[in-house]
């Protein structure tokens, strides 16, 4: 059923027709396509899209957003938790809880093909890496305490609360914060405990034990610390001269050092009158824990530009690697974000623009944005902050035109799609997206969310996007129901065919497009059982796996 179809639709089915026209005149495309390691000329393999049996549901989506619900130990809250595929290839996550609870909850977005995930806590080895199932799309799991104990002549406690029997103070180890840019911070309280009497003194300076390649960056009280020196103490570390009362007095005290450490059993030594005093506490060890690269979203996405005509699914008419690197405070909320497009194909005539949104941010939490590819005077008006103008949600337009970036090789369909053609080096675009300080989370932002498209040879009211996704503020909605268009926004069905086929596909790894004119279906031998069983089978279809793929038929 059309969405729509009045006079309005009928004048933009006739700018349709003028650019189809203008395609089918100035663009001859292969019956066939060269095989590039024996240079043989070999039959296309005949497929038709529309046999297949799509249901009405079916999103074509290869990606889903998990629920975390992790539950910290109760006294080691504060490191990093990290998420990884099941092969540890991949880094899913990597944060803090955002409110400074023991439940860290955000949503990981990752492949269909995932059915278990790998969870790590901190640096090092203090907690071991567990492998999670995922049952539908809410992973709950509770990480058990496994701080270190100690125990020594001067001192009885645990690792984290030791009581000087003897010198008359507690030092308590508060916990360490693994920081988002690959410090540590390490914090400890000590309280007076002393009964009174002549034994008992005050405590006049205390030291804690480091290795000698450890940096310490700061360190509070301000004023109050320095790497120790002092002979007397025999132990190298961070001293601190602070005075604190035998009868109740106490005092935080913290340091941060460059680098993150495991946590392991180090020595302290106090003075306290003309008394020293020794014992072990949890503290910064001398292993290095092994630092995670950050959390990377990307994929390749693959569009057809002759919406709202059926395209010859081929799904090269633009071919785009992604990828999202996005920086965090401690606090999950978003600093800025690092966008990556490699344009490595075009097979098409039509001169397409290509930009995102970010649905769930506001075009006021954005202060900047810069390296977007757009020439003076395009159809593009950007804000003083770099998104796009008239926009409900922070849009970004990353190039106006491929053919501006990449130059034709002067012959064949636009870009590296047929071999005939001699190869052009693919070109990167990065955007840098600087956002508003604790104005968006990183669940909030829900990357798995973001929305790409294409704007069809240079009208800015013509939008395609992935199926079921719906379109910026400034589309045209009198496209909707046109030619084979089956979109209807009153029940969030976008970018269909009547026989639910798409016009952009989203693959979370790189993918290998086929050559052009080359029908998906018979370049990947599983892609018509993935989508006819709703996304069940071979989930992986796209994988260069044995009998997953037809070489000949692949660019």
């Amino acid at each position: 059923m059309h969405y729509k179809t009045n006079f309005k639709a009928m004048k933009k089915s006739i700018v349709i027709l003028i650019i189809l026209t203008t395609i089918l005149v100035s663009c001859q495309k292969f019956d066939n396509a060269v095989d590039e390691d024996t240079s043989k000329t070999t039959e296309i393999i005949a497929n038709d899209m529309s046999a297949l049996n799509i249901s009405d549901n079916f999103d074509w989506s290869m990606i889903k957003t998990i629920d975390l619900n992790i539950t910290l130990p109760e006294h080691d809250a504060s490191r990093i938790l990290y998420i990884y595929s099941s092969d540890e290839e991949r880094l899913y996550f990597k944060g803090h809880t955002d409110d400074g609870s023991r439940v860290l909850k955000t949503k990981v977005t990752i492949p269909t093909y995932e059915t278990s995930v790998l969870i790590k806590y901190g640096v090092g080895n203090d907690y071991p890496k567990v492998s999670s199932l995922l049952n539908g799309g809410t992973l709950n799991y509770s990480i058990s305490n496994n701080l270190k104990t100690t125990t020594s002549t001067d001192c009885d406690g645990d690792g984290n609360n030791n009581i000087s029997t003897f010198g008359g103070f507690q030092f308590k180890f508060d916990g360490m914060v693994e920081n988002i840019n690959g410090t540590s911070t390490w914090t400890y309280t000590v309280t007076g405990v002393a009964p009174g009497g002549p034994t008992y003194k005050d405590l006049s300076h205390w030291v804690l034990a480091l290795c000698q390649d450890h940096t310490v960056n700061s360190g509070t009280p301000n004023g109050a610390w320095e790497v120790n020196t002092d002979p007397t103490l025999d132990v190298y570390g961070i001293k601190w001269d602070y005075e604190i009362n035998k009868e109740g007095g106490t005092k935080t005290f913290s340091f941060t050092l460059n680098k993150q450490y495991d946590i392991g059993i180090v020595e302290l030594a106090f003075k306290a009158g003309q008394n020293l005093f020794y014992c072990s506490i949890n503290g910064p060890s001398c292993e290095e824990g092994d630092p995670d690269p950050d959390p990377e979203f990307g994929g390749t996405l693959a569009f057809e530009d002759l919406w709202p005509g059926k395209g010859d699914y081929d799904i090269n008419d633009l071919v785009v690697e992604y990828n999202f690197n996005i920086n965090k405070d401690n606090n999950e909320k978003i600093k800025d974000i690092t966008a990556t497009f490699k344009i490595r194909a075009f097979g098409a005539a039509l001169h397409n623009g290509f930009g995102f949104t970010f649905p769930n941010v506001n075009p006021s939490n954005i202060i900047s944005v810069s390296g977007y590819q757009i020439q003076s005077g395009s159809i593009y008006n950007l804000a003083s902050n770099g998104v796009e103008n008239g926009q409900s949600k922070a849009t970004f337009i990353v190039l106006d035109d491929p053919f501006n970036i990449m130059q034709h090789p002067g012959t064949g369909i636009g870009v590296n799609t047929d071999h005939p053609a001699p190869y052009v080096e693919p070109v990167t675009i990065t955007l840098f997206i600087d956002f508003v300080d604790n104005t968006v989370s990183y669940s909030q932002l829900n990357i798995g969310q973001f929305n790409p498209f294409i704007v069809v040879s240079q009208i800015r009211g013509m939008e395609v996007h992935l199926p079921d996704y719906a379109p910026t503020s400034l589309h045209d909605p009198a496209y909707f129901g046109t030619w084979e268009d089956d979109s209807n926004p009153g029940t969030g069905r976008y970018y269909k065919t009547e026989d639910n086929l798409f016009w952009a596909i989203n693959i979370p790894d790189t993918f290998d497009y086929p050559n052009e004119k080359q029908v998906i279906l018979g370049a990947y031998n599983h892609f018509a059982a993935w989508a006819q069983s709703d996304g069940v089978l071979f989930t992986d279809w796209y994988k260069n796996l044995p009998g997953y793929r037809n070489a000949s038929a692949i660019y």
